[in-house]
C-alpha cells in the first residue's frame, strides 16, 4: 500500500490486524487495532457548583483510554466532594476498581492527606479518589474522602480500559 496524499479509510467494523506477529505467553483475545479517538470532555463534581476553570483531554486507542484533567473549584455548592464525573468512556467491569492514576497537582482540597491516589468505578464513568491522612498507614485508608470544596484544585491524569 502507498498512500501518498489523504487519509487511509478503513471500513467500519476493521481494523489493522496485527495477527502477523509473535503471541505473547498470555491468553491473548484480539489482534485488531479498531479504533482510535482523542478529544476534550468536561469533568464535573455535579450539582450547582461553579468552576474557576474545568477542562479535560483524552485519548482511546483500542479500549485503552488515557484522560488528562485539570478542575478548579469555585463554590461546590450542592456538588459533590467525593467524586470527579463526567469521563468520556465507562470503565469496563473487571471485577475491581481500576486505573493508573497520576495526581500532578492539588490545591486547597478538603481532607488533608498525606497520599492522593484515585481509580475507576466499574461500569461507570466516575473517578473516585483514595489516599491516607497519616504517615504510618501502610494501605489506603481513605476511599471517597472530601476532595473538593470552594477553592479545592486537583490536576492528574489517568489510564483505564472500557469495553
Amino acid at each position: 500500500l502507498t498512500l501518498t496524499d489523504g487519509n487511509l479509510v478503513v471500513a467500519s467494523g476493521h481494523g489493522i490486524d496485527f495477527s502477523a506477529t509473535a503471541n505473547s505467553s498470555g491468553t491473548m483475545s484480539s489482534e485488531l487495532l479498531d479504533d482510535y479517538e482523542e478529544g476534550t470532555w468536561t469533568p464535573s463534581i455535579g450539582g450547582n457548583a461553579s468552576y474557576i476553570h474545568q477542562s479535560g483531554t483524552y485519548v482511546k486507542i483500542g479500549r485503552k483510554v488515557f484522560l488528562s484533567c485539570d478542575i478548579k473549584i469555585n463554590v461546590i455548592g450542592t456538588g459533590v466532594a467525593t467524586q470527579l464525573n463526567g469521563a468520556p468512556f465507562a470503565a469496563m467491569n473487571t471485577g475491581f476498581p481500576q486505573g493508573g492514576i497520576s495526581i500532578m497537582y492539588y490545591d486547597a482540597i478538603a481532607t488533608a492527606v498525606t497520599s492522593f491516589n484515585g481509580y475507576m468505578n466499574n461500569n461507570n464513568s466516575v473517578i473516585t479518589f483514595s489516599g491516607n491522612t497519616g504517615t504510618a498507614a501502610t494501605t489506603i485508608g481513605l476511599n471517597g474522602f472530601n476532595v473538593f470544596k470552594n477553592s479545592a484544585r486537583v490536576s492528574f491524569s489517568i489510564a483505564y480500559q472500557t469495553a
